[in-house]
């Protein structure tokens, strides 16, 4: 049995890495399209702020290699 620690993997992923892996499986331009605009979308801080994302996935989104890559095999 291996146990690892992966606190923070999806925070930290680059976003071009994540559709170019996409691609690879998922023929549908459109889809991918949608799935960087995904990965893009910006969240509200506390402040009211909006914060637009550079690397990784957001913490809760719909949007995230254990939700999608599954599904593109």
């Amino acid at each position: 049995m291996v146990e690892a620690d992966i606190k923070g993997f999806c925070d930290r992923m680059e976003q071009d890495w994540m559709i170019r892996m996409w691609a690879e499986r998922i023929e549908e331009r459109a889809l991918l399209g949608l799935i960087r605009k995904w990965l893009q979308a910006g969240r509200l801080d506390p402040t009211g702020a909006i914060l637009q994302p550079v690397t990784g996935t957001p913490q809760g989104g719909g949007v995230t290699p254990p939700t999608i890559l599954p599904n593109s095999l």
